[in-house]
């Protein structure tokens, strides 16, 4: 049985009022978090950054040509350069455009999280503090 489980059974054992307190203050937010590091997992293996950057200069699709091992002929291997560092830097091209998709997808399921988490636990006392201002067109 997880902690959150063993959360939950003991709201449920609480008073009514103390089973939303520990509802709203310990037990969702911990689903929220949960949520988060899914995502955040999911979004991680997707774009798996730290493989890109192990393999940012690696040739594009294993495209790549084999010198010439017989002869020096200066047209054949510059052919083989030119292919070489060609696959090579579509390759890098590719790969730090999907490391910038990624870093941006997790930067913005971060900032998601945060704000609802934020607006969560603002939520109440926001409320309270509006409370006046609804009380006094009624004066």
């Amino acid at each position: 049985m997880s902690e959150s489980d063993t959360l939950a059974i003991q709201a449920y054992r609480a008073p009514s009022g103390a089973r939303f307190l520990m509802w709203y203050w310990s037990v969702h937010p911990r689903k929220v978090l949960r949520m988060y590091a899914s995502y955040a997992q999911a979004f991680g293996e997707m774009f798996s950054i730290i493989f890109l950057l192990k393999t940012l200069f690696a040739p594009w699709k294993s495209i790549r040509d084999a010198y010439p091992t017989k002869g020096f002929d200066i047209s054949a291997i510059l052919e083989t350069w030119t292919l070489n560092v060609t696959a090579r830097s579509i390759g890098c091209i590719i790969r730090i455009v999907a490391i910038v998709v990624g870093v941006i997808l997790q930067v913005i399921v971060l900032g998601f999280f945060v704000a609802y988490l934020t607006l969560w636990f603002a939520f109440p006392f926001l409320i309270l503090a509006l409370i006046p201002l609804s009380v006094l067109p009624l004066l």
